[in-house]
């Protein structure tokens, strides 16, 4: 397995406690290159800036996000599964290049 296959999972009880986690890390964030602690985690999978700053002011306003991470066979099949859902975007992030795929959910 590669080195930058390392995740970290965080399981909380509650819907509550998910938000006081996810604010927590917003406030308390570090930048690092223009980025705070989510948006340098973000660009460390490999998504570009312009779409962190986006993903940024979503999860600011209280949207949430589900991230799949993977070899290209998984997060195809990712992308297949949440576009059957009702998500207001689903966007493809692929190690070759930065371009997105991106279609909207149900």
């Amino acid at each position: 397995m590669s080195e930058n296959r390392n995740s970290v999972v965080a399981v909380y009880e509650s819907h509550v406690e998910t938000e006081r986690a996810i604010v927590g890390v917003l406030e308390g964030a570090v930048f690092i290159g223009g980025l705070s602690a989510l948006g340098a985690g973000l660009y460390s999978l490999g998504i570009p800036k312009n779409s962190i700053l986006e993903y940024e002011a979503a999860i600011k306003v209280g949207k949430y996000m589900i991230i799949a991470h993977g070899t290209k066979d998984k997060v195809s099949k990712a992308r297949d599964i949440l576009s059957t859902t009702e998500s207001s975007c689903v966007d493809v992030y692929r190690a070759e290049s930065e371009a997105a795929v991106s279609g909207a959910g149900s």
